[in-house]
């Protein structure tokens, strides 16, 4: 005679572990969708994976990808800026950039990034991000002014350095710029990658919504003190 066995309530723990499971597979029937051109179904999955967890970043960019595949960019845009106010997720900022850069808008992203600065004035990341930006777009003065309000003592930016360095080259000052570099060289000896798995230590220069490693959801973070 065959005895079954009844399991009891789970716990807190399993509970979560089967939440976050169940919104994965959500997700990756929402891609499966996208793949096949289903969109408006797609989208609706993205959008109610969001109200179940707005933490769940691969949902927001699932999203704006549908969003600017049919046309509605200026949605797109203002979906991820509300993305980031409910998040402040890096994640976020750096599909932000991408999408405004690919339409040309370089003024929009750069108007965001100093009200997001105004409303957290003592946010590294955004200074250091909004910097960056000044430095790829050229803007060499401006990307200059606002990294120099970042103490590099409080947090670790090796790129900081090297941006640095390479202004200071553009400024003739080639003393400065060489003690830049060799900050930047004490500070990593490799190159920085964006993302890494905060399940497993997974590294990738690209992001992906499930770490191919470990198999888990919404797991790939930056942090700019992490060095591969």
């Amino acid at each position: 005679m065959a005895v079954q066995v009844l399991k009891g309530p789970l716990s807190a723990e399993e509970k979560e572990t089967e939440r976050k499971r169940l919104l994965g597979l959500k997700y990756e029937l929402g891609k499966s969708l996208v793949a096949s051109k289903n969109l408006d179904r797609a989208e609706k999955i993205f959008k109610s994976i969001i109200r179940l967890d707005k933490n769940f970043m691969p949902a927001y960019i699932g999203l704006c990808d549908i969003l600017v595949e049919t046309g509605e960019k200026k949605d797109a845009i203002e979906m991820l800026e509300r993305a980031y106010e409910a998040t402040k997720s890096v994640v976020i900022l750096h599909k932000l950039e991408e999408v405004y850069l690919n339409l040309d808008q370089p003024e929009g992203i750069i108007n965001f990034y100093q009200n997001a600065i105004n409303r957290d004035p003592n946010s590294l990341d955004l200074k250091f991000f909004l910097g960056k930006l000044y430095y790829r777009l050229e803007m060499i003065d401006d990307a200059f002014a606002i990294l120099s309000e970042i103490d590099p003592t409080d947090k670790n930016f090796p790129d900081l350095h090297k941006i640095v360095g390479n202004i200071y080259l553009r400024k003739n000052n080639p003393e400065s710029a060489s003690a830049e570099f060799r900050k930047a060289m004490n500070l990593s000896k490799q190159v920085i990658v964006p993302y890494f798995c905060s399940v497993c230590d997974y590294h990738s220069n690209n992001w992906t919504g499930k770490c191919p490693r470990c198999g888990n959801w919404n797991t790939y973070v930056v942090n700019l003190e992490k060095t591969c």
